[in-house]
């Protein structure tokens, strides 16, 4: 969107910085943080920049709100399920989930294995969704999904969706559209 909107208005970086108030002293800064927002895995920027850039280049709220729609849905498309596995507090492991369960075999599976083995887990679905499975309750279905730095070098097939920047920014997006349809109730 922001890219896209740039090239119309016959912009570069550093014109859309200026207009977003930024000036020789911290040009360098503004130039940087625009540019997250062309980067092609960013999704869900901090509402502040966002809205700067977004009024710099005339979008408006509702444009915005649409492309964080469609960000949504881009990261919800399915992917071969995988289980992590929570052995310790940030420290998980993972397993392809075997071709022939369906939906209804892996949950039964996993949450027995959860409670025969006192840890929690989750299914994958998506790079944005899973479903956790804890010891003696209930599977819940959740946006956001474990992770661990220790991972990398563990027999892992952790999927770029478990990137957790990318869980922070749907968790910091969802509290500012919570906060926003707390305020439009008002």
């Amino acid at each position: 969107l922001f890219r896209e909107r740039r090239r119309e208005l016959g912009l570069t970086v550093r014109q859309v910085a200026e207009r977003a108030g930024y000036n020789a002293r911290n040009i360098s800064k503004g130039m940087r943080k625009y540019s997250g927002l062309e980067e092609p895995e960013c999704c869900f920027p901090r509402a502040t920049v966002r809205d700067k850039f977004a009024r710099a280049l005339d979008i408006t709220p509702e444009q915005v709100t649409a492309a964080l729609r469609a960000d949504v849905v881009k990261l919800d498309t399915p992917v071969e399920p995988y289980v992590v596995i929570r052995y310790m507090p940030a420290v998980y492991g993972s397993r392809r989930a075997p071709a022939h369960w369906d939906r209804q075999r892996a949950m039964k599976v996993l949450q027995r294995y959860a409670d025969l083995s006192g840890r929690s887990c989750c299914l994958v679905l998506s790079r944005i969704r899973g479903i956790y499975f804890w010891p003696d309750a209930e599977p819940r279905e959740s946006y956001g999904l474990p992770g661990s730095p220790l991972l990398d070098g563990m027999d892992t097939v952790l999927s770029a969706g478990t990137d957790g920047g990318l869980q922070k920014a749907l968790h910091r997006h969802q509290r500012e559209q919570a906060r926003k349809d707390r305020t439009e109730a008002l």
